[in-house]
């Protein structure tokens, strides 16, 4: 089988893991889970910034999607584009040691580098913390916001995806 992806698909990346049946799990223990939002002009580095405050704080990245993309002009909503100015990244993250780790702490640096990185909206939602739909609304309520500014600023057809 390994010969036949090989030879059809060379650039196919797989991980195959085999194994016997795994013992159920017998903790009771919750884990510190949670996504970050990020968004803003996209510029170089900023996820290695991220990436670094994030392990200072004990967190490791479970997953990570990044799109960048336009303003529509017309409604201020981001439209994903290849290679586009802005940048959206959603971050799912977990704590490496439960009994270390300091919420208060992670969310201050997380938005200090934010920041510093040149993102204008963040927004970090932990798993069961209460009005999680109220703060995910607020934080497309601000990227909107910055996108309706950014645009009054950026009106050449590279920057802003033009009414049809």
């Amino acid at each position: 089988m390994s010969d036949l992806f090989h030879t059809q698909f060379p650039g196919l990346v797989c991980t195959v893991t085999a194994g016997g049946a795994v013992a159920e799990r017998k903790t009771t223990a919750t884990r510190i889970a949670g996504t970050i939002r990020l968004f803003g002009m996209d510029q170089v580095g900023q996820l290695a910034k991220i990436s670094e405050v994030l392990h200072a704080c004990g967190m490791t990245i479970l997953n990570l999607y990044v799109t960048t993309g336009v303003c529509d002009v017309e409604t201020c909503e981001f439209v994903v584009r290849e290679g586009g100015p802005l940048s959206e990244n959603v971050i799912t993250v977990a704590a490496m040691n439960k009994e270390t780790f300091e919420e208060e702490a992670f969310r201050n640096e997380v938005e200090d580098a934010s920041q510093e990185v040149g993102y204008a909206v963040t927004s970090i939602i932990l798993e069961g913390e209460k009005h999680r739909p109220q703060q995910l609304a607020r934080y497309y309520l601000n990227r909107k916001s910055f996108m309706g500014e950014w645009a009054k600023g950026h009106t050449k057809p590279s920057c802003i995806l033009a009414a049809s």
